[in-house]
């Protein structure tokens, strides 16, 4: 086929000459890449140029099977679930041929089928469904009339170069178009050189044109197979907008790049600012109800107001008026459906922590039985989070070991431990200590003279002063209870005894052999005493 000569005098001719980006029903690769640079090089452009484009590079998909395979376009997303492709892609009123779109080539997100697409206008241009939101931001569509001579951002899922051509380095290049394994995302520019409607390959519409340049740098593009659905976009006052949906080249199977407009091929994209409002205007308005079924791919029966499609409990009239998801029964995953949160607890079924209290409403329900509409369901000055997340005690009893101390007094301002009744083991309670001996009940012996608290409370002192005097006087006194008896030290309720060996040739000198036996004996807070003897 002759290749197309720009002329803006003869827009009719060219446009008869205009080949679709033809889609194929082979199978490729599970990756797909786009466009063809006038370096050639398949291995640049692979990511956003800058941030600025971030959001536009990362709107634009391939269109292929849940696996990958079988791609047959691109398609650029508009907003929430909602895309545009070339219309020869995916067929307007039709079953969309392909179940799934991919952004990166990893996460695949399934078509609505039953959705039929709808045609924009006349024109190659369809809008088709997503059933799940990508949460992909809105794209802005270009409204402005001004396209001509602005140089955009191309980005597409088609084809690479031919990686078996050989390289050129002359100022005009044709690229021949490569095969599945060179199918990556990829972007490039290039500047709109002409606007108009004409009948392009059967199907009247308003379009852009831009030509393959050889003095624009290697970032210069062209659109090959797999392209047609991609995005063209021009920047608008620093946001980066989409002004073209990619439908036709001039040459299919190469891309040339050249000098002069005689000899350079074309690329053709619907022009968006001709149909921005069409495109808005069949994006389901969701604060309707029916809007609001198409747009959670409610159909039939399941469509009905009084249908329950998840079995949740509630009705699609209160799943609407709500703005829950008819389709998920539990829509915040909190572990509750949304019929026992609205019904039976009336918790927030769009929010999973309906107090904000660090646990999850199921969980508040169903585990520790505490209130999930109180951040501090046993009002003891802790979050029940924090309770069961940080400090171990229960939300639900404000004093979780008993001592007559809060759970939130033992922690913020005594430091002791809210799960032991007695955090320093002395025998007295915390609360006993803090408000019958104002001891510390952080420290078993509060004076430091040997003897601990409970024990000066039991004979009838005070526990806050020093009584080494009257210990000692004891450890004397029981020192004194039998000839020849030893006191050995307690160390942590443990005594340790050691034996030593001596031996004797007559009963009157004896030398130690070397040899001991050590004894490990437990001890308590009461006084004992103790001997030992041989076995006989």
């Amino acid at each position: 086929m002759n290749l197309i000569k720009y002329s803006p005098l003869n827009t009719s001719e060219t446009a008869k000459n205009i080949l679709f980006c033809l889609v194929a029903c082979l199978l490729f690769s599970s990756t797909a890449q786009a466009i063809i640079l006038y370096s050639g090089d398949n291995d640049a452009n692979l990511t956003a140029p800058d941030t600025a484009r971030e959001a536009a590079f990362n709107s634009v998909a391939k269109i292929t099977n849940a696996n990958g395979t079988g791609i047959v376009g691109s398609a650029t997303h508009v907003k929430d679930k909602y895309m545009l492709t070339a219309e020869h892609v995916i067929y307007k009123d039709v079953t969309p041929r392909r179940t799934h779109v991919t952004f990166d080539g990893i996460t695949y997100w399934a078509i609505d089928l039953n959705f039929l697409p709808i045609q924009i206008g006349t024109a190659d241009l369809v809008l088709f469904k997503l059933i799940e939101n990508p949460n992909l931001p809105e794209t802005p569509l270009y409204s402005s009339t001004n396209e001509r001579f602005k140089t955009g951002t191309l980005i597409g899922w088609g084809y690479g170069r031919d990686t078996e051509q050989v390289d050129q380095t002359g100022t005009t290049r044709t690229w021949n178009w490569g095969t599945g394994p060179t199918i990556k995302k990829r972007w490039g520019t290039n500047r709109i050189e002409a606007t108009g409607n004409e009948n392009i390959a059967g199907q009247i519409y308003d379009y852009l044109l831009t030509q393959l340049s050889s003095s624009q740098g290697n970032d210069e593009a062209a659109f090959a197979y797999y392209d047609s659905g991609s995005g063209l976009f021009v920047s608008n006052s620093g946001t980066w907008q989409l002004a073209g949906i990619t439908t036709a080249v001039s040459t299919f199977g190469s891309s040339t790049f050249a000098q002069f407009s005689g000899s350079q091929d074309s690329n053709y994209f619907v022009r968006i600012s001709q149909y921005r409002q069409t495109i808005l205007n069949n994006i389901p308005d969701t604060s309707t109800y029916s809007g609001w079924a198409i747009d959670q791919s409610l159909y039939g029966t399941d469509a009905e107001t009084s249908a329950d499609p998840d079995a949740d409990g509630l009705d699609n009239q209160t799943e609407f008026n709500l703005g829950t998801n008819p389709n998920l029964a539990d829509t915040d995953s909190d572990g509750l459906t949304d019929g026992d949160e609205v019904n039976t607890h009336s918790t927030d079924p769009l929010d999973a922590d309906s107090d904000d209290d660090g646990l999850s409403d199921g969980d508040e329900i169903n585990t520790y039985q505490s209130n999930p509409k109180d951040i501090d369901s046993d009002d003891d000055g802790l979050i029940d989070g924090e309770e069961v997340n940080t400090h171990s005690t229960s939300p639900t009893d404000s004093d979780s070991d008993d001592d007559e101390l809060s759970d939130s007094a033992e922690i913020n301002t005594h430091s002791t431990d809210p799960n032991d009744a007695d955090s320093d083991d002395d025998g007295l309670s915390d609360n006993d200590e803090i408000n019958t001996y104002q001891s510390d009940p952080n420290d078993a012996d509060t004076s430091n003279d040997g003897i601990s608290d409970q024990a000066l409370v039991d004979y009838g002192l005070d526990p806050n002063v020093d009584h080494t005097l009257l210990y000692n006087a004891i450890v004397q006194s029981i020192g004194d209870l039998r000839a020849g008896s030893t006191i050995i030290e307690v160390i942590n309720n443990q005594a340790t005894i050691t034996l030593n060996l001596e031996a004797s040739d007559d009963l009157q000198s004896w030398a130690e052999t070397g040899d001991t036996a050590t004894l490990q004996v437990p001890t308590s807070n009461d006084t004992q005493f103790y001997r030992f003897k041989l076995n006989e």
